[in-house]
Formats: structure tokens, C-alpha cells, sequence
């Protein structure tokens, strides 16, 4: 787990579940499958996109270990109990997720289907609950917390990339921007993201094909004053998704991200300003 700039100067957090590359031995061990697919469904490079942003004082959370080892993205239920050793005190349940092999332990890869020597161990599974999923979401909640206390508003942008290619007529945009159709953030905030991803050349969708994950949708509580975002990045727009490698265009959408969220910050400053004066 990566942490920068855990205070106070900007309301915004940064988040990159699924960009870590780090696999327990024992997960290694039981692999039967290309290791490849286990990285094909990574958010590749996204904490080096990201990185930069911590110059604005903006906070970053980023997850080291893999979306393949354990997602996460996803409730604490969600798991296929056909890959563990099941045992009475762990609740499951069969979302859509985890029927289609989308769950905290994904299966279901661009490449193909991963598939293991054996069901993981209680241990394993234990180790894989308290020492990735715990932590990573107590320590975004920390984040959260001393936002809201001290700033009086938190605001996520939840990073993530998406493949080129779906089965279906549907071209996949560059970038989605998802707000769980309305409701985590506030429109206005939305269309300005839109406009400056379009003001760079980018293709936008809203809501579709993804409008917001278990992270955009678990922590947005505007009750409690914050709010959230979930973006996906097209990867065809930075890497090569069969050889993993970046793409000469890399540095220009690393720097087209810090001038976006550069503007973000002070949209969100200016915001602050206009309540403060109107007080």
C-alpha cells in the first residue's frame, strides 16, 4: 500500500485499486494457467498516471498487490466459494460479479481463464482479507475522515483502465466517466471533467459501459459531504494490451492528467471561495 500526501491541503483522493503488480508466493504456487492472464486484467501504469498529481497536494492511495490476487473493488462477500476452502464464519454471496468470475478473486480475463492447482487454504483467504482488502479501506476511510474533518468535504476519483475491445457493435470511448448514474457526484463536477478529457482530444462517454464500482458507490455520502467519481481509461490510448507495453503516447496522457486534475483543484478551490463569501 502506497500512500502520498496523507493531510489536509486538498480535498481530492486519488485512488488506484487495481494497478498493483505484487503476488503472494502461495498464490504463484497454486496458479495452473498463463501468468499473463493474470495481468491482462491489471490497470496497468495507472499509479505512474496518477503519481504526479501528488505535486498539486492532492492524496493517493494505491493498492501494490494485484486486482488478480484479491479485488478490492468488490464487497467482502463476493467470492466464489468454488475457490476456497469454505468455512462457516465467511459469508458469501452470488452477485452477478461473481457468477460471471468477476469476484474478489477474478477469473475471468481478456486472455482467458484463470484456473488453480487448488482451493485456497483458510489462511491464505485470511491473509488475503486482513492484509489486502482491511487494509486498503481502512486506510482510504482514514483519508476520508480527515478530509471531511478538517477541509469539511472529501472528494474520490477512483482510477481505473478498461480494455479496447468488447464483444458487441459498441465502441469503447477513450474515457468513461461514471457517477453511478447521477448520484455520487454532482453533475456540474461530471461535465467538467468531460469537457476537459474532450478540450485534450479524448473521447468521453458517460455512465456507460461503466458508471461506478464498489469504491464510487460504497463511499459517496453526501450527507457527510463526500463525493465520488470512478474514471476508465482506455488502455489501446497508452499500451500495447498483448506485450504489456507502453505506448510512446504514454507521457502525453500522464501530463494531459495532471493538467486536468491541476484545473479540478481549482474548480473545486474556486467552489470553496464562493460558499465562504456568500457565508
Amino acid at each position: 500500500m502506497r500512500i502520498y500526501n496523507s493531510d489536509c491541503s486538498s480535498p481530492i483522493i486519488l485512488a488506484s485499486p487495481h494497478s498493483g503488480k505484487l503476488y503472494p508466493e502461495f498464490y504463484k504456487r497454486n496458479l495452473r494457467t498463463s501468468f499473463d492472464y493474470c495481468r491482462s486484467i491489471e490497470d496497468m501504469y495507472v499509479d505512474e498516471l496518477i503519481y504526479n498529481s501528488k505535486s498539486l497536494g492532492i492524496s493517493i492511495l494505491i493498492n501494490d498487490y494485484s486486482r488478480a490476487v484479491f479485488d478490492v473493488n468488490r464487497d467482502i462477500t463476493e467470492i466464489d466459494e468454488s475457490l476456497i476452502e469454505v468455512h462457516e464464519s465467511f459469508e458469501v454471496s452470488k452477485t452477478l460479479k461473481v457468477k460471471s468470475g468477476i469476484g474478489l478473486i477474478p477469473i475471468q480475463t481478456p486472455q482467458g481463464k484463470i484456473e488453480f492447482v487448488n482451493k485456497f487454504k483458510k489462511n491464505e483467504l485470511t491473509f488475503l482479507i486482513n492484509k489486502i482488502y482491511r487494509v486498503w479501506h481502512s486506510n482510504l476511510q482514514q483519508l476520508i475522515n480527515l478530509k471531511v474533518k478538517e477541509l469539511g468535504k472529501a472528494f474520490i476519483v477512483d482510477c481505473h483502465s478498461m480494455p479496447s475491445d468488447f464483444s458487441g457493435s459498441f465502441k469503447i470511448p477513450d474515457i468513461v466517466l461514471g457517477n453511478c448514474n447521477n448520484k455520487s457526484c454532482k453533475n456540474e463536477i461530471l461535465n467538467f471533467l468531460k469537457n476537459e478529457f474532450e478540450i485534450k482530444g479524448y473521447s468521453v462517454s458517460l455512465n456507460y459501459p461503466y458508471s461506478g464500482g464498489y469504491i464510487t458507490q460504497k463511499y459517496y455520502d453526501h450527507k457527510h459531504l463526500t463525493q465520488t467519481i470512478q474514471i476508465e481509461i482506455n488502455k489501446k490510448i497508452y499500451m500495447d494490451e498483448q506485450n504489456f507495453k507502453k505506448k510512446k503516447d504514454f507521457e502525453t496522457l500522464k501530463n494531459n492528467f495532471l493538467d486536468i486534475l491541476t484545473n479540478f483543484s481549482k474548480m473545486l478551490d474556486y467552489q470553496n471561495k464562493e460558499i465562504f463569501a456568500a457565508e
